[in-house]
């Protein structure tokens, strides 16, 4: 969902959990369950046009290279394991 919010332009601010710390600079993270570190980035990112201009724009730039990287040669196999993978699985639950 993250990524998804990247490519449409949004600027976000989110949990430093996961992945999610990769594709975001360290400015838009925040301590998970801090809830007064995450309004406080919220205000500051709402308070600042060109805070969320740039953010925008770079998260557009990021998600495109995420989506580059994840369209790869590499896709198609992955996912024709896993369509190989699940027919199997269905294959052996119907038997």
């Amino acid at each position: 969902a993250l990524v998804e919010a990247m490519a449409l332009g949004l600027p976000c601010i989110a949990s430093a959990v996961g992945g999610v710390p990769e594709p975001l600079p360290a400015e838009d993270l925040v301590t998970p369950g801090d809830t007064e570190a995450l309004a406080t980035a919220m205000s500051a990112m709402l308070a600042h046009p060109g805070r969320r201009l740039a953010a925008s724009r770079r998260n557009a730039d990021v998600a495109e290279e995420v989506t580059k990287a994840a369209s790869g040669p590499g896709r198609e196999t992955a996912l024709r394991r896993l369509q190989e993978a699940t027919l199997a699985w269905a294959r052996r639950r119907n038997e």
